[in-house]
């Protein structure tokens, strides 16, 4: 069996189903945050300043290299939040026979770094299209993992169904989505991390001016939850941040679940499973009647979304 160093962020259990799948696959895999410190306070400082952060990153790559003087395989990093080059640098000074992979799910507009991170990698696969066609990386989607299969309900509770972080560009648009389908049944939850989040959007952003505190709710969705809310859910609004073009997980779980989906990533229809009874794209020209005309719909279009299964993502990921 081959060992795997993999770092990745920590963002809602991904990298669970990435570990799990690797094992399935029979490999060894030693798991690592892409941030020393996980709390809101780290999370802030990494976003805003990485610097201020260097001296604790020196000392978690240490960590690192200090538990596990082993002979890796691959060393897969995706996104590296907090890594500069030099960090890895190191890695690679350490394990030399690895063959170094790196993958974004993040754009190039939200995180500029990945186009200094990924020179010093083997392979680079991004989710974005457009970055892989800018930059010549690899297009590879995102995935699904099993869980999220046939979520079938016949009598469900809601309509609607939205579950997602608040960041700016999305509030414009899941106002006009919700004045369109006030007269339905709707879960609601748009999370953000903490007051004093919602206090820095509020002074660096006036979407968030416009909204009442009340629009925000503190607390976490877990992934059980959101399995029940999804299956109890007829469509389900996901809306990506500003600038990311490349589809979210949330879309790839809400196909295979075989549910509808609104979405305002628009480049979804240049996908193999794109199809008008399944998919509605909203734009500023979106209006009521459109949106009534899709909820009316009955799902007609069969597409099989096995190649999209985390099993195949993770093959294409250490193939390429």
């Amino acid at each position: 069996m081959d060992n795997i160093l993999l770092i990745t962020p920590d963002f809602f259990g991904y990298y669970k189903d990435i570990t799990n799948e690797l094992i399935n696959q029979n490999y060894i895999v030693d798991w690592y945050s892409d941030r020393p410190n996980s709390n809101l306070i780290g999370k802030m400082i990494i976003r805003l300043n990485k610097k201020l952060m260097r001296s604790k990153v020196i000392k978690y790559i240490d960590k690192i290299i200090n538990e596990n003087d082993k002979d890796y395989k691959y060393v897969v990093i995706i996104l590296g939040q907090s890594f500069i080059i030099d960090d890895i640098k190191r890695l690679k000074a350490k394990y030399k026979n690895a063959k170094f992979v790196y993958y974004n799910w993040d754009s190039v507009d939200v995180f500029e770094e990945i186009l200094t991170l990924s020179t010093e990698f083997d392979s680079v696969m991004t989710f974005d299209p457009f970055d892989a066609k800018k930059y010549k990386f690899t297009f590879l989607p995102l995935f699904y993992s099993d869980e999220f299969k046939n979520l079938i309900n016949k009598n469900e509770l809601f309509d609607y169904l939205y579950i997602g972080t608040a960041k700016p560009g999305k509030i414009e648009n899941i106002n006009k989505i919700l004045k369109m389908i006030n007269q339905k049944k709707i879960f609601f939850h748009m999370y953000i991390q903490s007051r004093l989040v919602f206090i820095y959007y509020y002074f660096t952003n006036k979407e968030f001016r416009m909204t009442k505190t009340n629009f925000y709710k503190y607390n976490k969705i877990s992934r059980k939850s959101l399995l029940e809310y999804m299956r109890n859910s007829k469509i389900i609004i996901d809306i990506p941040q500003k600038n990311q073009k490349g589809l979210t997980m949330r879309t790839f779980e809400v196909l295979a679940s075989n549910k509808k989906l609104i979405t305002t990533n628009s480049d979804i229809a240049n996908y193999d499973f794109y199809s008008r009874d399944r998919i509605l794209i909203f734009t500023s020209r979106t209006n009521i009647y459109d949106i009534d005309e899709f909820y009316k719909t009955n799902l007609e279009s069969d597409f099989n979304m096995d190649k999209y299964h985390i099993k195949n993502w993770v093959k294409r990921l250490l193939e390429d």
